[in-house]
């Protein structure tokens, strides 16, 4: 008997062993992860531009931020849909921003490098973005441009082709200036919507062209060449402003690109910080761990002891004074012909609390941007 008893009773503990494993396995695989780590690496700032010059001979050549001429626009066009969406449909932007060397190290310890660029509606949509040979960013987006609704015709009588001034918050208007030495340098303006009747020296205000063949007041300076000039003496043109040439606009829309180095990490969302799984090892129990033998004799089979914690060996539980105990064994009596009386029903046990909830794991503040990922 006592032997059937030790055997059984080490059978019971080895299950109850088994079936923690399981549940602690489970519970590890339910809060186990992989989760993607992005780290700010570094951050570019660049006023992007698009130019555009007018010729005499009736057409506007727009550059899409490269700085070569590559699109043809006809006056025409302008005047049949306007200044700002005849340039808008002809060209898209095509920005270069050289790669960090920060980001050049960490593309090359293996991370994959987002970039997020804030979307700017004032400037410019749909942008797109890849790095190419990890040496420099590529940047595409549809400019939004923007004029003042004032000509250089409302300031030079005479002007014959559609020249739109442009507002100092989105860029400026350009002029190739001829005199003193000077052979079409390009002389920046300054022209604003709200005030536009100030004159920002030394940029050109349309108001310092004095008639249609370019000529400039005598009173001003104007910037060309690297340096500071008089205004006297120095023209817009070789007499082809009439025409509307010699004459440009310049939009600068600026851009902020954040190069993240996103990398994969196996991690327990449970825990505070990420843990790696391979350091997680089952607990085990051996039979040399068992508790000690019991001497108490075997009961039967179909009282079998309660499933305790395994910290707590069951011959203490049964005496420990706090915990429910079964219904005592009732005594055998004589049969006297008359039904014994019901014993006392006992309270019910107390149910035991549920475990508190699992803390949910802290998010990565991500910042609210949209994510392009780049190759």
């Amino acid at each position: 008997m006592k032997r059937s008893f030790l055997l059984v009773r080490k059978a019971a503990v080895l299950l109850l062993a088994a079936v923690l494993c399981l549940c602690t396995a489970k519970q590890l695989h339910a809060y186990t992860a992989y989760e993607k780590v992005r780290t700010l690496t570094a951050t570019v700032r660049k006023v992007c531009t698009i130019t555009a010059w007018h010729y005499s001979g009736g057409y506007w050549m727009a550059d899409n931020g490269s700085g070569e001429p590559r699109v043809r626009i006809e006056d025409t066009a302008v005047k049949k849909y306007g200044f700002p969406k005849a340039l808008s449909q002809s060209i898209s932007a095509d920005w270069t921003i050289k790669v960090p060397e920060e980001v050049r190290l960490a593309r090359r310890d293996g991370a994959v490098i987002v970039t997020d660029v804030p979307e700017n509606g004032s400037c410019y949509s749909s942008i797109r973005s890849r790095v190419y040979g990890g040496e420099e960013l590529r940047i595409r987006a549809e400019p939004i441009i923007h004029v003042s609704g004032k000509s250089l015709k409302d300031y030079v009588p005479g002007v014959r082709a559609e020249i739109p001034l442009i507002s100092i918050e989105y860029g400026r208007n350009l002029y190739a200036l001829y005199g003193k030495g000077l052979k079409g340098s390009t002389a920046p303006g300054a022209f604003s919507a709200s005030r536009p009747s100030t004159v920002f020296e030394p940029y050109i205000h349309p108001s310092m062209i004095k008639n249609a063949l370019g000529t400039l007041t005598d009173d001003g300076y104007v910037y060309a060449g690297g340096r500071s000039l008089p205004s006297k003496g120095l023209s817009v043109g070789l007499l082809t402003l009439i025409k509307g040439g010699a004459v440009g606009v310049q939009f600068e829309i600026p851009i902020t690109v954040y190069f993240y180095a996103e990398t994969l990490v196996q991690v327990i969302r449970d825990a505070e910080t990420a843990v790696p799984q391979d350091t997680l090892q089952p607990e085990t129990v051996t039979e040399e761990e068992l508790p000690a033998e019991d001497p108490e004799p075997a009961r039967p089979a179909e009282e079998a002891p309660q499933t305790e914690p395994p910290s707590e060996p069951a011959d203490e539980t049964a005496s420990d004074p706090e915990t429910p105990q079964g219904p005592a064994k009732k005594p055998v009596q004589p049969d006297t012909g008359r039904t014994p009386e019901s014993p006392a029903a006992e309270p019910p046990a107390p149910e035991k609390p549920a475990d508190p909830p699992l803390p949910e794991p802290p998010k990565p503040v991500l910042p609210e941007y949209r994510i392009h990922r780049a190759y």
